[in-house]
């Protein structure tokens, strides 16, 4: 699972992005998963993204 999907990165970072602005207990946590997404560490931002949903 070296590469999340296109499609289901691009749904994640949507949500991110949207979640951002709704929570702001967790706005550092998402800015962080979007980080790791511009940097490719795609698997971590999934695996973090999922631990906390």
């Amino acid at each position: 699972m070296e590469n999340v999907p296109k499609s289901v990165k691009q749904d994640i970072i949507k949500e991110v992005k949207e979640l951002m602005a709704e929570d702001p207990y967790f706005r550092d946590v998402y800015q962080v998963i979007l980080e790791l997404f511009e940097k490719g560490r795609d698997e971590t931002a999934y695996k973090i993204y999922f631990l906390i949903q």
